[in-house]
Formats: C-alpha cells, sequence, structure tokens
C-alpha cells in the first residue's frame, strides 16, 4: 500500500515520465557509473559536507564511516538505477529519510547544498565517459531531475513532520495555559 501525498504522486509521476524516456543506453551507462561509483560521491557529498561549518555541527566522522556513507552509496545506486514500478519504493523512501532528517534538525539547506555537489560530481563523471553529447546531455539531465525529485519529496516530508510537531506543541503549551489559569483560579 503506497504512502505517497499527493504532491509526492505528482512528483513520482514526474520521474515515471522521466525515467521513461531514457534511452537503453543511458540507462545502462547510468547502472555502471552508480554501481561503479556510489562509494566514491558518497564520499564525495559528506567530506564537502564535512568541509561546511554548519554541516560539521550535524556529523561525525565516525557516524560517516559507520552507517551513513553506506546509507548514501545505497540511496544513490536506488536514485540512478531503479526504474517503472520501482520508483514508488524509492519515493516513499524520500518520505522516510526527509522524517529523519527533521526529527533530527539538519536544516533542508545543508541538504540541499550536498546535493548540488553531488549533482556537479556526477555530472563531471557523465561528461569523462560519455562521448555522444545527446547521450551525455540526457544524462546529465536524468541526474538532476533525478535528485531535484527526490530532493523535493525529502523536504515536502520535513516540512510536514515540522508541521505537525508545531501544532502539537501550540497545543501542549495552550493546554498548559489552561491548567496554569486553572490552578491560579484555585488558588484565588
Amino acid at each position: 500500500m503506497s504512502t505517497l501525498n499527493n504532491d509526492n504522486t505528482v512528483l513520482i509521476n514526474e520521474w515515471l515520465t522521466l525515467n521513461s524516456k531514457l534511452t537503453a543506453e543511458s540507462r545502462s551507462a547510468l547502472q555502471i557509473i552508480a554501481t561503479e561509483k556510489a562509494s566514491d560521491l558518497a564520499q564525495v557529498f559528506y567530506s564537502y559536507m564535512l568541509g561546511d561549518e554548519e554541516a560539521a555541527l550535524y556529523l561525525s566522522v565516525e557516524q560517516i564511516k559507520a552507517r551513513l556513507s553506506g546509507s548514501m552509496a545505497n540511496w544513490i545506486k536506488q536514485v540512478l538505477t531503479r526504474h517503472g514500478d520501482e520508483l514508488h519504493a524509492v519515493a516513499e523512501r524520500q518520505q522516510q529519510i526527509g522524517s529523519i532528517h527533521a526529527r533530527i534538525g539538519i536544516p533542508v539547506p545543508l541538504v540541499l547544498r550536498g546535493m548540488r555537489k553531488l549533482k556537479a560530481a556526477l555530472s563531471a563523471l557523465i561528461q569523462q565517459r560519455i562521448a555522444d553529447a545527446g547521450q551525455r546531455f540526457q544524462m546529465q539531465n536524468y541526474v538532476v531531475m533525478a535528485i531535484d525529485l527526490t530532493s523535493e519529496m525529502m523536504t515536502h516530508a520535513y516540512a510536514l513532520l515540522n508541521q505537525t510537531e508545531t501544532k502539537n506543541e501550540e497545543s501542549y503549551r495552550l493546554q498548559s495555559l489552561i491548567s496554569n489559569v486553572e490552578v491560579d483560579r484555585g488558588k484565588q
């Protein structure tokens, strides 16, 4: 059963359309790049993040080595190698990732900064490996759009969780205020 909300349904449909237009050659080349270079790309992402003062507040070298680098490498493979109905599961995972980012308080601009670096690194790899200009353009376009779509899905989940938490905090404050008024009234 799909847990995608309406906004993400629109995004997944855009992704499915984009993905269906990839030629077999481009799909194969992206799979090779993702399989061979996912760990290197994850390292590029986290090296950049650790170099950012603000991002370094949320990350440690130990966390990156222990689990984040492997998770990022898997994420890269999923985003670049899945197609057709497999994209629904990838889209649902973006919602989970966005919620996790929200719970631990990683600011969205930091994630987007890292994604920008990741897109640039992938674009450079495609530039180096693909001789045909048309195929190169198609692959670079797909990489940029797929990462932007997944980032948007994560950001949407992040915003929804923050909105829910804000409402819960407001309800708690209101309940606390009402309780305090009743206590004060009892004292009088």
